[in-house]
C-alpha cells in the first residue's frame, strides 16, 4: 500500500494528515434485487425495508448549535469569531460522522442481502423543495 501525507498547520498546533490506499472490494455484478433509499428533509433516509434513518440526534444537535451560533455572534468580537470558526468546523465534523455512519449500515445491509441499492432521483432537488428556517442548515 502506498499513500501520501501533509503536515498541516491550524489555531497554532500541527496535525499529521495520512492517506493510504485500500483496495477496493469486488463488484456484485449480478444482485438480488435492489435496496430503495428514499433521501428526506426530518429522516436523513429511508430504506425500501422500511428502515428509518432517523437525523433526530443531528437535527437536535444543529439547533443547540445554532443557539450557541447566535449567542456568539451577538458579541461580536475577535474571539467570537474564532470561537465560531472552531465550531463550524465541529459542526461540519459531526455531521459528516453521523452521514457516513448511516451510509456505512445502508451498504452493509446492501451487502449482507446482496442487493444493489437504488437512490431516488435527485435531479433538480434545491429548485424544487421550499425549505423553512430550520431546515436550511
Amino acid at each position: 500500500r502506498k499513500g501520501e501525507s501533509d503536515l498541516v498547520e491550524r489555531d497554532g498546533a500541527f496535525y499529521l494528515l495520512a492517506t493510504c490506499e485500500v483496495p477496493e472490494a469486488e463488484l456484485n455484478e449480478d444482485p438480488d434485487g435492489f435496496l430503495g433509499v428514499d433521501l428526506g428533509m426530518v429522516n436523513i433516509a429511508t430504506t425500501s425495508d422500511g428502515d428509518v434513518l432517523a437525523g433526530r440526534r443531528l437535527n437536535r444537535y444543529r439547533a443547540r448549535q445554532a443557539a450557541l451560533r447566535a449567542k456568539l455572534q451577538r458579541k461580536c468580537t475577535k474571539s467570537t469569531k474564532r470561537l465560531l470558526k472552531k465550531r463550524a468546523r465541529r459542526e461540519r465534523r459531526f455531521a459528516a460522522d453521523v452521514n457516513h455512519t448511516i451510509s456505512k449500515r445502508i451498504v452493509a445491509e446492501a451487502e449482507r442481502t446482496s442487493r444493489g441499492i437504488a437512490l431516488e432521483d435527485l435531479q433538480g432537488i434545491r429548485e424544487r423543495a421550499r425549505l423553512r428556517k430550520p431546515q436550511r442548515a
